[in-house]
């Protein structure tokens, strides 16, 4: 008696798989955008929290000091070693001044009227996410 032995190959054929991949990679494609968003609203949301802690620290200087805030002819970009940031380092109105998260593309800057009674912090967003604020550099908060 001869028996037939019949073979049965399992598995996942070349088009299956394919597929597979195929799918797995528009899902990691998708969750890569999501985090690069996710990474840019966070660097936003650190440059508000940046502005609101220099307009903190100036409010102190303007307080301790003579009433005027400290005189820049010029827009001075805020580098954490300039003059504006050795004055409120100086005055202890601030530890450290913060610099943009993104420091290579982007900056905070100061400015102040003639004579200092006035300021001007200008700063870029990199997302139109944020409300009252434009995407881009034309962001200014004054006194």
């Amino acid at each position: 008696m001869v028996q037939c032995l019949s073979m049965h190959v399992r598995g996942f054929t070349l088009i299956e798989l394919l597929i597979v991949i195929a799918i797995i990679g528009i899902l990691a494609a998708i969750v890569i955008a999501s985090l690069d968003i996710a990474r840019t609203k966070s660097r936003d949301a650190r440059r508000l929290s940046d502005i609101s802690a220099i307009q903190k620290a100036l409010s102190l200087y303007v307080t301790a000091s003579s009433g005027l805030y400290p005189l820049s002819i010029a827009t001075t970009t805020i580098t954490g070693s300039d003059a504006l940031s050795t004055a409120l380092v100086s005055a202890n109105a601030i530890t450290a001044v913060p610099t943009d998260p993104n420091s290579t593309l982007y900056s905070y800057t100061y400015a102040t009227d003639a004579g200092g009674s006035k300021y001007y912090l200008s700063f870029c967003l990199e997302t139109s996410a944020v409300p009252n604020y434009l995407k881009g550099c034309g962001n200014t908060v004054t006194q």
